[in-house]
């Protein structure tokens, strides 16, 4: 099944529901029309766009997010069902009452798998970075439960700076084409990550490890971490460019339906998330550290 990533981007367009189809509309003119079933979200960037209500019915049913973006592409808001699972208080309850050690686990887990896969990622794009990639290997092997010695940051400091440059800086409210991209890259994992958690019965507000009171999707922010490097990879290899062009956009969106490694099968990214999550609520309900996270399969995308 494909995945298909909507964006309302210019002003003045209208989406509707016709016949289990997102349409979307420019005055009497109709622009396209996607089935509804195999969307995963619908990134709202333009200033002005326009939903109709029974559209935002249909997308809630099998739990396709509404993403709206602010500047550069950072997310302002995601719409998410209320509930989207038959099990969610029972989940919700384990959720809330998983143990400081268990999340504390959990979140070794993903910061270690994050540095492989930032290691990975500069392996294809800069090999001859072999002091940076050393390094990475080394803060890999050395992350302890709750990573208390914040290895992530560490490590995201010598990764971006062999990655992009000495002068390189990552910033979610940067104007730069490439911190443009990568917002909107991570923007769309942030989204399917969201879904996947919902469908599993999870609150994404309660996170492993992430706890801003302001932010509504903690646990979509951890989970996610160990994609971002798929973007990045992608974000590197673009031609410099003044703007985010349609073909980077869609370059990005594909990313869903890339092939990547769980429990040693080949996958897509977006089956990998909904198996994280379901992995996840195992963990919850046995209290035992029961997570499965993918592995990067290929420099393909």
């Amino acid at each position: 099944m494909r995945w298909n990533v909507v964006e309302l981007a210019e002003n003045g367009r209208y989406a509707k529901l016709h016949r289990g189809f997102l349409v979307v509309m420019q005055g009497e003119q109709e622009l396209g029309q996607v089935i509804i079933d195999e969307m995963n979200c619908l990134l709202l960037t333009a200033e002005q766009s326009t939903l109709s209500k029974p559209l935002m019915v249909r997308l809630a049913e099998p739990g396709i997010p509404i993403v709206v973006c602010g500047k550069n592409y950072h997310p302002i808001s995601i719409t998410l069902p209320y509930s989207a699972h038959h099990q969610s208080t029972r989940v919700l309850q384990q959720q809330i009452s998983a143990s400081a050690p268990l999340k504390k686990r959990l979140w070794q887990s993903l910061v270690k798998t994050k540095i492989d896969h930032q290691r990975q990622a500069l392996q294809w794009c800069q090999p001859e970075q072999t002091s940076a990639l050393r390094q990475l290997d080394r803060l890999s092997k050395k992350v302890r439960s709750g990573d208390p010695d914040n290895l992530e940051a560490q490590a995201s400091r010598a990764y971006w700076q062999s990655l992009m440059g000495a002068d390189f800086r990552r910033r979610h409210d940067g104007n730069d084409n490439i911190n443009t991209a990568l917002n909107y890259g991570y923007t769309i994992m942030r989204a399917a990550c969201a879904r996947a958690i919902v469908a599993a019965g999870l609150l994404p507000a309660i996170g492993v490890h992430h706890s801003n009171q302001n932010n509504p999707f903690c646990l979509a922010d951890d989970l996610m971490e160990v994609y971002r490097p798929l973007v990045d990879f992608i974000v590197f290899n673009l031609e410099p460019e003044k703007e985010l062009s349609s073909e980077t956009k869609r370059r990005l969106a594909r990313l869903l339906q890339t092939d990547i490694l769980f429990d040693e099968k080949n996958t897509t990214v977006s089956t990998s998330m909904q198996a994280i999550a379901f992995s996840l609520v195992k963990s919850y309900e046995s209290r035992k550290m029961e997570l499965q996270l993918p592995q990067l399969r290929s420099r393909e995308s």
